[in-house]
């Protein structure tokens, strides 16, 4: 019975480990000399968010303050809510880039700001009545008249962000 915990331990562990959406403070390589027949282990620092290329559009939430005056805005806005070492974060950075340059969006406000810093679920919650949670990151949140009209969570196909941009602002 023991044995079977410690398997589903190890599953959930390496599901994470996969995902890269845990909080390591760094990684390990493993290097193999065949010459001397050791192994070296080098402390690689942990890969970490950095917010997506600026477009022309895309603004940074840095407090909490400037968070509840944005998702009670009145113009179409989405919210890219990441967690710094979340490998699908930093994979949607550039799918989030080029949606806030095309023309058809030129009326939308595009904003991205660190989920748990911002302790984003609290605030998402709270807007919503308890409609939208966020459940892990990367969360879109879709705004419009000062309300949450819909959410991607996780990461996407560039064209399944564009198609709720579309649906939920336009």
């Amino acid at each position: 019975m023991k044995a079977s915990y410690i398997y589903k331990a190890y599953g959930i562990a390496a599901l994470f480990a996969l995902t890269g959406c845990f909080n390591a403070k760094t990684k390990h390589q493993t290097h193999q000399d065949t010459a001397t027949s050791t192994t070296r282990t080098t402390h690689l620092p942990a890969q970490q968010h950095t917010p997506a290329p600026q477009g022309k559009k895309i603004k940074v939430i840095s407090t909490q303050d400037q968070l509840i005056t944005i998702l009670s805005s009145k113009k179409p806005t989405v919210i890219k809510f990441y967690m710094n070492n979340c490998s699908w974060c930093i994979k949607m950075n550039e799918t989030f880039k080029r949606l806030s340059t095309e023309p058809q969006f030129a009326n939308v406000e595009f904003y991205e700001a660190n989920g748990p810093e911002l302790q984003a679920g609290m605030h998402v919650a709270q807007f919503s009545d308890n409609k939208y949670k966020v459940g892990g990151y990367p969360y879109f949140a879709f705004i419009k008249d000062g309300k949450q009209v819909g959410q991607q969570l996780g990461g996407c196909a560039p064209e399944v962000l564009k198609e709720k941009v579309t649906t939920f602002l336009i």
